[in-house]
């Protein structure tokens, strides 16, 4: 490859295209602790510490910000060098060459050693990525080179790429990136807006006034509807896994997805590296329309379709029947949406007077909804913890600890926790918050099918068909209790 420009031509600015559009503006970091990569965050995304975050490469006039009244000298030089090499793996591709691994090792390693990253290594990393048409992984090798010009300027360096190639990289990257971007909009990546304005940044120079025009529309488009489906599935996931189904949903009533099948694409969308919340995001789409789903059951690879629905309704409509009515508000607290749902089962009971949906009405508010309406707030923290815990993390025990601690009436908080202890094998602990639980709430018929499922662990199998039965007497409409009932109910006349 042709390598005319000296690095002293090339400012870390006009290597990224100013690509510092949506750079941060000012700098904080706290503890003085070093950066830490966000896996699968995005092209030149990172994590410092615990929330602070910065996307693209640190522009001059951010480091000019880094001076001795935030950090010293060598602190700031120990970041930089942090963070380029950090910028150097995060936006490899999920598969990647052996030579690939073998020279970001290498550099790797000199910058571990406090070493400068020697330039031929990266321009070999370049030219390789180059090859294998990995644009963005190429775009912060350079990067990487310009940072080590910037750093050094007393010291006569070798020729990086040239303008015209410079220029190609930028634009192929831009595509890259611009795909990237649409991909994650469709998925509700928070990082989807940034990436579209960067890759509008990178290519503008391409006079390709469609491929502009597309980026424009995928921005505005964004804009317009946010970060929130515009359709409905109501799949429960783990992951990209799917756990279960919201009763009533599309998902429901959904006979060619199952529980236990792994999604791979929704809608041609890989589902690689999604947590479980963006996975209900993905699978319930832009739109309501007919969803195209790849998926894995056992050793089978199955593409089928399922009909999404409209959203659930901001507010509780007129004008349904009792059926509905009851539905809906099985839906709504599903989603947390704990007063609508007691409004819905309310004009259940009135449009079926004293009649069989009116009295499953009053049972699913007394058995699956919180005895005493819970705060905003509290419903937030809960929230922020069950996603923690969907996706393994171990902070979700103290997040439902301190949620319990704050409201000890609000009941779902115990069940969440109990879960958790549960799935590390901790079941006389997991036992003690639901009997907890069920002394906020006795009628709370969800926590004695958790109870039944702990106790049959516990191997006391008549205490579990016991709760099992109490539960759906409880709460007969439960299809979650029901289900956990005749899975118990089978193992005991095959035992």
């Amino acid at each position: 490859m042709k390598r005319l420009a000296r690095l002293e031509r090339i400012s870390f600015g006009s290597v990224v295209a100013d690509v510092t559009i949506a750079a941060i503006s000012a700098f904080s970091l706290a503890n003085s602790q070093p950066a830490i990569a966000r896996p699968g965050a995005g092209v030149m995304s990172f994590k410092y510490n615990d929330a602070i975050q910065a996307s693209a490469p640190l522009s001059g006039r951010v480091r000019s910000g880094l001076g001795a009244k935030t950090i010293s000298s060598s602190q700031v030089q120990n970041l930089l060098a942090s963070l380029l090499f950090l910028n150097l793996t995060t936006v490899k591709p999920a598969i990647v060459s052996k030579a690939d691994v073998a020279l970001t090792n290498a550099i790797g390693q000199q910058v571990k050693a406090g070493e400068r990253a020697k330039i031929s290594d990266l321009l070999a990393l370049y030219n390789l990525r180059m090859k294998e048409k990995h644009y963005l992984a190429a775009l912060s090798c350079v990067s990487f080179i310009s940072f080590l010009h910037s750093s050094n300027n007393n010291e006569k360096l070798p020729p990086v790429v040239s303008d015209a190639d410079l220029l190609k990289t930028k634009l192929l990257a831009g595509r890259e990136l611009l795909e990237r971007a649409e991909d994650e909009a469709k998925s509700f990546d928070a990082n989807a807006m940034l990436h579209l304005k960067l890759a509008k940044t990178l290519l503008q120079a391409s006079g390709d006034s469609k491929l502009i025009a597309r980026v424009d529309r995928d921005i505005q488009k964004l804009e317009k509807t946010g970060m929130k489906p515009h359709g409905y599935a109501g799949f429960l996931m783990l992951g990209n896994v799917v756990n279960g189904s919201i009763q009533y949903s599309p998902a429901y009533f959904c006979k060619s997805i199952k529980i236990g099948d792994r999604i791979l694409s929704v809608d041609g969308v890989s589902t690689t590296g999604l947590n479980s919340q963006r996975m209900r995001r993905l699978l319930d789409g832009m739109e309501p329309n007919l969803a195209k789903v790849k998926l894995e059951r056992g050793r089978q690879h199955i593409s089928t379709t399922f009909k999404r629905a409209e959203p659930l309704p901001a507010s509780v409509p007129e004008g349904l029947t009792a059926q509905q009515y009851l539905q809906l508000a099985c839906q709504l607290r599903e989603v947390c949406r704990f007063a609508d749902g007691r409004l819905a089962l309310s004009k259940a009971q009135q449009a079926d007077a004293n009649g069989p949906v009116a009295e499953r009405a009053a049972k699913m508010l007394a058995a699956r909804f919180p005895k005493t309406e819970p705060s905003r707030q509290a419903i937030q923290l809960y929230s922020s913890a069950y996603w923690l815990h969907q996706d393994k993390s171990d902070d979700a025990e103290k997040v439902l600890q301190r949620c319990i601690a704050s409201w000890p009436d609000f009941e779902l908080p115990y069940r969440q926790l109990a879960s958790v202890y549960r799935g590390s094998g901790r079941l006389v602990e997991s036992k003690a918050v639901l009997e907890k639980l069920l002394k906020v709430n006795p009628n709370y018929a969800r926590g004695w099918s958790d109870l039944s499922q702990v106790k049959l662990q516990l191997l006391d199998r008549t205490g579990a068909i016991a709760d099992a039965q109490h539960a759906v007497e409880l709460d007969p409409d439960d299809a979650v209790l029901n289900s956990w009932l005749s899975e118990l109910m089978s193992k005991e006349t095959t035992k």
